[in-house]
């Protein structure tokens, strides 16, 4: 009989990476499906099981198992039983992945211990919050590699930085401060400080404990309530001289922020 090709829906993409549902309705006792990793794969078993022989010997990968590959690696896939799996895959672009290894684990050369494990408690959420988000996901991607990775190379915590790159942090720490208006975007941010997104990214939660999307968003949130109790300017107009495009988002967010409405913090003030 044929191999059964799997069937792939895209779920999220950003700048070098892309979330993908893999499913395999191939059923038992039919040929193994043979390819090479087109990108970098974290990819988490959700249901069913199937054999995978890849780097390593013949294993049996199984819900609740993290596959882990490399760009190239040849491998075949195959099932005992009918029913077929589900994963949920993570494929990152190799310089996205290798900066993110070197960031993480401090081994430029950094490559997977093995081919599975069992999947860390903590990458059932991060897949999820990278699955639903509607906003950094990039940041989250970054998160999730960086736990795994980390989890992977026995490394705890996310190291420290130079004291260049901290600069360069601290330049666009300025920068957002007096530019609350205008468009804050990591592409925009990164390149203000001569790092790689990525890169900016790690920086910038080892100097501030939070992402560059949760700052930006906190301090416009912080100088809106401020416009609010100072002026009488209509909701509308605060919420875009404060960098808000969108007036829902930022309705939204305040509510969540402050526990209740702009029209009712201002009535009511601090």
């Amino acid at each position: 009989m044929g191999a059964a090709l799997p069937q792939q829906t895209t779920l999220a993409t950003g700048d070098g990476w892309a979330l993908r549902k893999v499913v395999c309705t191939a059923h038992g006792g039919e040929r193994p499906f043979e390819e090479a990793h087109h990108a970098h794969v974290m990819a988490w078993v959700t249901q069913g099981s199937f054999t995978y022989h890849g780097a390593e010997r013949r294993q049996l990968l199984h819900n609740g198992s993290l596959l882990l590959a490399h760009k190239g690696q040849c491998y075949s896939c195959g099932h005992r039983h009918d029913g077929g799996d589900t994963c949920i895959a993570l494929q990152i672009d190799h310089e996205v992945f290798d900066a993110l290894a070197f960031w993480n684990t401090g081994d430029a050369g950094f490559r997977f211990p093995t081919t599975h494990i069992a999947a860390p408690q903590f990458l059932e959420t991060a897949f999820l919050s990278v699955m639903h988000a509607s906003d950094e996901r990039d940041e989250r991607v970054s998160a999730l590699l960086g736990d795994v990775l980390r989890h992977l190379a026995g490394v705890s915590g996310e190291g420290e930085t130079r004291l260049a790159d901290e600069m360069r942090v601290e330049k666009t720490l300025h920068h957002i401060e007096h530019h609350l208006g205008e468009p804050l975007d990591l592409d925009t941010l990164a390149q203000a400080a001569g790092l790689s997104k990525f890169h900016y990214l790690r920086v910038f939660k080892t100097v501030t404990r939070s992402t560059p999307y949760r700052y930006v968003l906190a301090l416009r949130l912080k100088a809106a309530a401020a416009q609010l109790c100072s002026t009488h300017a209509p909701v509308t107009e605060v919420a875009l001289a404060c960098g808000f495009g969108d007036l829902s988002t930022f309705m939204r967010s305040f509510k969540t922020r402050y526990g209740k409405s702009p029209a009712a913090f201002r009535q009511r003030g601090f």
